[in-house]
């Protein structure tokens, strides 16, 4: 990360020189170069790897200096207004990083505050990069209204010193580009000037619209009133600057109203208007000429002066919109019915959920796509259709149908892709809450964690998330898998179901109180494998739906390529009575449901005398999956964003056959990996011999669960670290061992099984079990204690994107993963003794086993 550091000076001339360090709070900062004559200086933010200071950089930062002793009022009143409650969470506000050197004792060192970088100012944005990024407009008069309405919400606050100076940018060619507000030391709380509160009034004849009793600067006076009746815009704003001004009041005027088509059409885009306001030919059939509008009433003098009425009446002063905007929407809660139960409006539906009693507003079985039915049959989803009046949801809807589930059912169903979402009862569309998407398990055979619960993991993190979850399409549904599905529909369906809930919760998650820039990827088992394919997606394209993922017990089966299940189409086919058609895809999309969910079913892969584990999985399509997992995680080929990846100490004992020999142990492997040859076997139980029997199964049963936890689940898992800790940085991947036995569990030879930690990140009674799977764990006795642990660490890494920020009490420091080369560090959980440990040198190199026969068990 680029950070800013602004520093006023305590003498005339701060002692900055090349190779100086800088100490915060929250790290170093070695100076490189002056960029300006000891104003601005080029610095680096120097990653620490022992008690003393590194001899390299890594990341860079700017120091920008003051050099008048007088700034020092400002510069402490800025440094007063970052340290208010809340501020640090409006994301469009340049956010403070650290501070340096605050200290009275010592008035002469360097008084410096940390803030993020960003790359540019409004005034050097070219009018191009609008033509060129039409988003670029739109997100920057949208972040500076957030902002000002924030800081009246909040503190009843105005910035004073709206201005393209401190209106700040970065990735402005990018379909995301970041816009923040800088310079607090202009704000002013409820406008205070000296001790005495300071209103404006309304305009009078003969005075300039808008104008306050106190001299202001002219060009603002309309604005600031009637804008900003609600204190938004503050006296000393220059919100209009050089050819930056006609460009904002066109956004402001189209974000807080309708406006008059203006008589020449070639001025109807916000480019065009924009350029159009400066020239005298714009005319707004209402109100004339804009140019005249401007010249007479943005300035003090020049009479005849506009009246009030005339003044409302115009588009760009309509207090009734900007009221709504700002005191309205942004103030009260979501929406509410006169039975105040929650409504949220999502323009193609209204939804009304649930306020639990944790101040949790719940909504369940909200539609994010069409019932994928009929012709929708292996095609990717679709939007969904808009709805009249306002639909429950209140109740968790069906989910996906599985392999082999039976039917008629209660609780699965084709129709079946809703999605859930828990939201703090008081979050508004302007609370900008990070979002946590949850993507469930099943291998890809079923949706089986539909009935999980976000509402304890809001409430535990103080009402500062936002939880999604949803279903997706699995089994055949799902995973179906043919080149004349890729002629005509679409390969991996159930994959780009997830990618479309990505892109509803980017489109709709603000109106629950989320931001649609802070999501963080959530899964475990296949839900976790889905989160490193989505990762991977399109060659690591990305597409900024994630900022952040998290894996419990990522799943890496085989995922053949399209030509290698041609076998299992046509069973498929065959099964659901649609062999021989003229058109086979076209016979099963015009089949009933119950017919095709007889076929939905496991059967041997070829040469195989049993059915794998997972018989329908995600396949090498060329296209989202470009290439075997492996092969693009050592490639690069994924989007660079911080990980927190971990397994169970026991993962394949949930799985494996009940082997007896190492025969037994080589068929198990050959049925789930087919393309194992006698010679691979082999090797794999020289890696696992006869090991410690577990009770109540055979001798080789530990043997058989080690290789395949090791093969489809941890080495995969550490794989995905080592590469992410090679192509982003080693401090940006965190991982985990949980080893929180149960008495339950050890006493059936199992240990500690697979995602069970999904207990305590979610919490008791939330993850769809009864009351005995609780027992059985322990997590409401005897491990009780781990919950808060991890809970907190999945919560603050959702929030921080780092497990540490927003730990409980008295949690060890999760370090982060660091070199791999070494075998890479890892947090182990365990009841009342959760501590670091490096992986184990033998697994490292069992690993290294697997990464080899990676493409032959085409992972």
């Amino acid at each position: 990360m680029v950070l800013y550091l602004s520093t006023p000076l305590a003498m005339s001339k701060l002692p900055l020189t090349a190779g100086q360090i800088l100490k915060g709070r929250n790290g170093l900062y070695e100076i490189i170069e002056a960029l300006k004559t000891n104003m601005v200086f080029k610095a680096a933010i120097v990653t620490s790897t022992s008690e003393g200071i590194p001899p390299g950089a890594q990341e860079l930062a700017v120091i920008k200096t003051e050099t008048d002793q007088s700034m020092k009022y400002v510069f402490n009143r800025e440094r007063n207004n970052y340290e208010l409650p809340h501020m640090a969470s409006c994301k469009t506000i340049r956010a403070l990083r650290d501070v340096i050197s605050f200290d009275p004792q010592k008035p002469l060192e360097p008084q410096c505050m940390v803030f993020e970088w960003m790359d540019q100012d409004l005034r050097t944005v070219p009018y191009s990069r609008f033509r060129s990024n039409p988003e670029l407009p739109r997100v920057i008069a949208r972040s500076v209204l957030e902002t000002l309405a924030f800081l009246k919400e909040t503190y009843g606050a105005f910035h004073s010193d709206i201005n393209p100076n401190n209106i700040l940018l970065s990735n402005v060619d990018s379909a995301c580009p970041v816009v923040k507000v800088g310079d607090l030391g202009n704000k002013k709380a409820t406008m205070i000037h000296g001790s005495k509160a300071y209103q404006p009034v309304p305009p009078k004849s003969g005075v300039a619209s808008g104008a306050f009793t106190a001299p202001t600067s002219g060009p603002s006076a309309t604005l600031t009133f009637w804008l900003a009746q609600r204190l938004v815009f503050g006296a000393g704003d220059k919100i209009i600057d050089d050819n930056t001004e006609a460009w904002c009041i066109a956004k402001i005027i189209r974000l807080v109203g309708p406006i008059s088509p203006p008589v020449n059409e070639a001025f109807l885009d916000e480019f065009s208007l924009a350029r159009a306001l400066e020239k005298e030919e714009y005319e707004d059939p209402e109100t004339g000429e804009m140019k005249k509008f401007i010249t007479t009433k943005w300035t003090k003098s020049s009479p005849p002066l506009p009246s009030m009425a005339m003044s409302l009446s115009h588009c760009f002063l309509l207090v009734t919109a900007v009221s709504r905007l700002l005191a309205g929407t942004a103030a009260t809660p979501i929406l509410t019915t006169s039975s105040a139960a929650p409504v949220v409006d999502l323009g193609y539906s209204q939804y009304e959920g649930t306020t639990l009693s944790s101040e949790v507003n719940q909504y369940l079985g909200m539609r994010f796509a069409a019932p994928p039915l009929g012709n929708l049959r292996f095609r990717a989803p679709q939007e969904p259709a808009p709805t009249t009046g306002i639909q429950e949801a209140k109740t968790l809807q069906t989910v996906c149908l599985g392999n082999g589930a039976q039917l008629p059912s209660a609780l699965q169903s084709e129709d079946c892709l809703f999605a859930n979402v828990w939201t703090p009862a008081s979050a508004t569309i302007t609370s900008k809450l990070p979002v946590w998407i949850y993507i469930q398990g099943g291998g890809y055979a079923s949706d089986s964690n539909g009935r999980y619960n976000g509402s304890t993991v809001v409430e535990q993190s103080g009402q500062n998330v936002v939880v999604v979850m949803f279903n997706y399409r699995v089994a055949a549904f799902g995973f179906l898998a043919s080149e004349k599905i890729r002629a005509n529909g679409d390969l991996n369906a159930g994959l780009l179901d997830q990618q479309l809930l990505f892109r509803w919760v980017k489109k709709y998650i603000q109106q629950f109180g989320g931001d649609p820039d802070h999501v963080v990827i959530h899964g475990a088992s296949a839900g976790a494998g889905s989160v490193a394919l989505h990762l991977m997606a399109y060659g690591g394209r990305n597409d900024d739906l994630f900022i952040g993922a998290i894996g419990e017990s990522i799943f890496l089966p085989a995922s053949p390529k399209v030509s290698e299940l041609e076998w299992q189409f046509e069973q498929f086919v065959s099964d659901a009575s649609c062999a021989g058609s003229a058109d086979e895809l076209e016979c099963l999309r015009s089949q009933n449901t119950t017919t095709l969910q007889a076929a939905n079913k496991g059967r041997p892969y070829p040469g195989q005398s049993r059915s794998p584990n997972w018989y329908w999985t995600p396949t090498v399509d060329g296209d989202f999956l470009q290439d075997y997992p492996y092969k693009l995680l050592e490639q690069g080929k994924f989007v660079k964003v911080p990980i927190m990846v971990g397994d169970d100490t026991d993962e394949g004992t949930s799985f494996a056959d009940n082997a007896a020999s190492p025969a037994d142990v080589a068929t198990f492997m050959m049925r789930n990996y087919p393309r194992l040859t006698a010679n691979d076997t082999d090797a794999i139980n020289a890696q696992y011999p006869l090991m410690s029997p577990l009770p109540k199964h055979s001798p080789y049963f530990p043997s058989a669960s080690a290789a395949y936890g090791e093969s489809t689940f941890t080495c995969p898992g550490n794989f995905i670290c080592n590469s992410f800790a090679t192509h982003v940085s080693p401090n940006k991947v965190w991982n985990y061992r949980y080893n929180v036995n149960s008495t339950y569990y050890d006493d059936a030879g199992l240990g500690v099984v697979h995602t069970i930690e999904t207990q305590a990140v979610f919490g008791p009674g939330n993850v769809g079990e009864t009351p005995a799977a609780d027992i059985q764990s322990g997590i409401t006795t005897v491990n009780r204690n781990i919950v808060p642990v991890v809970m907190n660490y999945w919560i603050s890494f959702v929030r921080a994107l780092d497990p540490n920020t927003y730990r409980f009490a008295n949690a060890p420091l999760w370090r982060e993963f660091g070199d791999w080369r070494d075998g890479g560090r890892r947090l182990r959980f365990e009841t009342n003794a959760t501590e670091m440990e490096m992986v184990p040198r033998d697994q490292v190199e069992r690993c290294e086993f697997w990464k080899d026969l990676a493409v032959v068990m085409e992972q």
